[in-house]
């Protein structure tokens, strides 16, 4: 029965995973506009970033937080 569950909640689920070879080619903002327009349909979305690198001016927080 749980493998079952599970089998219905993946079916549900979408992931994106974004990659590039280097930091500051767009890789934030590519995950940002995906989240946003993945909220602007109703859905329900998590951002998760596990690693950040590169200058601090360059915080992807700043684009997260832009309105």
């Amino acid at each position: 029965e749980r493998k079952d569950r599970l089998r219905m909640l993946s079916r549900n689920l979408r992931s994106h995973l974004i990659l590039a070879p280097s930091t500051s080619v767009g890789k934030s903002i590519i995950a940002t506009s995906l989240t946003i327009a993945s909220l602007s349909l109703g859905e329900i979305v998590a951002y998760c970033k596990p690693v950040g690198t590169g200058d601090i001016t360059e915080d992807d927080e700043l684009y997260a937080l832009e309105p």
